[in-house]
Order: C-alpha cells, then structure tokens, then sequence
C-alpha cells in the first residue's frame, strides 16, 4: 500500500476560493497574471484558471497575490550560505517578491553567481535593492563565484570542514511580510469624506483589520494592508480607494460625530457637522420611511 502512496500524482496547482475574483465577480485583481511569465493564468466572467501544462512552478504568483489564494502551488528550494543565495540557481529568476522575503526571513544580503551566465537573476537583485532602498533596508550585493575549491576526494585527508550550505523556500504570504515591517506600508489610503456613509462595509471585508471603525473615527492602519482593493469594490458610494505607495507607516483617523436623525430618530454616523438626516433618509426625498 505505501508503494501506491510513493506514485501517487500530485495535485495540480490552483486558485482557491479566497480569490477575490472568486468572492466579487466585479473585482479587477490581475496581480497573478501579470508575475506569471508562461501566461499560465486566465480569467473569464466567473472563473479564475490556472493551466496545469504551462505552469512553470516559478511561484511569482504566489508572492503577489493579496490574500495567499493559491494552491498547492509550493515556493521553490534555494541554497544558501550564512547571508548568501548560492548555486545552483533556476533558469528563470526569482521574483523581486521572493527576494525580499529571504531578505525578511533568512536575513540574506548577497547573491553568489556569474552573472554573465544568469543575467536575469542580476536584474531581479537590481530591481530588489530599488525596493530595499524605498523601504530603508540594506541592499544585496552580487559576488562572484569562488574559483578556490576544496578536492571532494581529499577532503578526508585534509580534515577540511565542508562548507555549510543549507537548503530552505520562503513563506509568500502577504500577511507575513507585513508583519516582518511593521514600520512600513506599501499602501495609502483615500478616504472621500464627502461620500462615505460609514456603513462600515469597508470594515467588514477587510480580513487584515487595516480599517477600523470606533466610536468617534475611522482608523486606517495601512501597515496591515496587502492591497486586495476589497474595501473599495464593496463601498456602495465609491468613496474609498487605496494606492501603491511605500513609506513609513502614518496611520491615519478620520474623526466623525454621533446624530439622531430628525426623521427616523436612529442614531447614525457622519462626517457633517450640518447633517441632520440619516443616509437612508436623504435618499427618500418626500420623507417617507417609517420609524
């Protein structure tokens, strides 16, 4: 039984059911299929397809999706060395996301490679210390490979230690990237006070708590953010919307005042000092929602 086990096929990769293409059919996400180079990923009006034969395994989409939707879908296995990626490398380079993440977990600062035979993976570190540098982080440095080599046949002889390198992916989740900068945002939010409502559907849908809504403001604590956009596709007013933009974290309140409407008599929220109606009640405009 255990031999069947051992051939047993893997299962494909996919998109999974916290896509939000697949929560919100209007949603416009195409950060997937804008990282995958073998145009592997496809949309049509109710359906997300990731194609099994094109897929390259390269993960970039992985690294770029908001709300980690994709399956079964692992990161690849690197060698490193102390701060250093070594050989051997893929032939097609890691992500500029992927990157930073072994910055972020694995404290990895250099590259050891021959450029000339990987220029791509030069590039994608060129391209990483543009991020590092916005994000006030230390850059990568790319060193050439070490033509001095132990002879593996002698080593026993020589008592030479091998060295250590050490083999490990990372972790593409959003969510932890956020947490590993704090102090950062990648985001900004903005925020239309003459058009919101404070419904609160901006609140609700946001799974990293990035919009909070107290008693007195709304808070926007954009460090939390990793750009799913969910907040400006329910906002039923479109006064909410959010843009890349990478800084230090300022998180940001919007105060607001408590009324009780003139006409219904419920409590509701607004950023008008001269509101004296609810939302509900400025859209009946002959006055005529019951109490």
């Amino acid at each position: 039984m255990a031999l069947f086990t051992l051939m047993k096929t893997p299962t494909p990769p996919g998109v999974g059911a916290s896509c939000v293409r697949k929560r919100f059919p209007q949603h416009t996400c195409d950060a997937c299929r804008q990282a995958c180079p073998a145009q592997a990923i496809s949309f049509s009006a109710s359906t997300v397809t990731l194609d099994n034969d094109r897929c390259i395994r390269c993960g970039h989409c992985t690294f770029v999706c908001p709300v980690d939707a994709l399956e079964d879908l692992p990161t690849a296995r690197r060698s490193y060395r102390q701060q250093t990626l070594v050989a051997p490398f893929t032939a097609q380079a890691a992500s500029v996301e992927e990157l930073l993440m072994w910055h972020l977990q694995y404290q990895i600062r250099g590259l050891e490679i021959d450029i000339d035979a990987y220029p791509t993976w030069a590039l994608a570190v060129a391209a990483l210390n543009i991020r590092l540098r916005a994000l006030g982080e230390p850059l990568w440095q790319v060193i050439p490979p070490s033509a001095k080599r132990v002879n593996v046949a002698r080593r026993h002889l020589l008592h030479v230690s091998e060295e250590k390198v050490q083999t490990a992916s990372v972790n593409p989740s959003p969510r932890l990237r956020r947490s590993r900068m704090p102090h950062m945002q990648d985001y900004a939010l903005q925020l239309d006070i003459a058009s919101c409502v404070l419904c609160g559907a901006c609140e609700r849908v946001c799974q990293e708590k990035a919009i909070q809504i107290g008693e007195r403001a709304l808070r926007a604590e954009m460090s939390r953010c990793t750009g799913c956009n969910n907040c400006a596709v329910v906002c039923p007013t479109k006064a909410i919307t959010t843009r890349h933009s990478v800084g230090q974290s300022q998180p940001e309140h919007y105060p607001f005042t408590r009324k009780v409407c003139r006409d219904c008599r419920r409590v509701f929220a607004t950023f008008g000092a001269d509101d004296t109606r609810c939302p509900i009640c400025q859209r009946h405009e002959y006055g005529m929602r019951g109490r």
